[in-house]
């Protein structure tokens, strides 16, 4: 089993990836310029015409060319807005630290990291 399709299975709606680290390490390819549409049904790989010939090498997945500002081409329609985004639990002041809320509860400090950066830079 591949690990797109371990992750679909913990999917309850589409993902984009968008981050390059996280597109290589669910198909193995290793570009600036490639996202990933992961949904129940199929994932696609968009990426524009320097990666396409690569991106038909990875199994699974549908290959799409586009231009190279993926974001900037999307219509405004399917663009998320900010009033659907997560909400942000607020940060201390100072702290240094983004945390996010999900669906299971506020992500901690610790579970980012971000208290171990916090230790280091009260202790110097």
């Amino acid at each position: 089993m591949s690990r797109i399709d371990r992750l679909r299975q913990h999917l309850e709606r589409p993902l984009f990836v968008s981050n390059p680290i996280n597109v290589r390490y669910l198909t193995g390819l290793e570009s600036s310029n490639a996202y990933l549409l992961v949904e129940p049904e199929r994932t696609r790989l968009l990426t524009d015409f320097r990666y396409v010939e690569r991106a038909r090498m990875v199994e699974g997945v549908d290959v799409l060319q586009v231009n190279r500002d993926v974001i900037g081409d999307l219509p405004a329609s399917s663009r998320v807005s900010s009033a659907s985004r997560p909400a942000r639990s607020p940060t201390p002041p100072g702290s240094g630290c983004a945390t996010a809320a999900s669906s299971s509860g506020p992500r901690t400090a610790s579970s980012s990291g971000c208290a171990r950066s916090r230790t280091r830079a009260r202790s110097s």
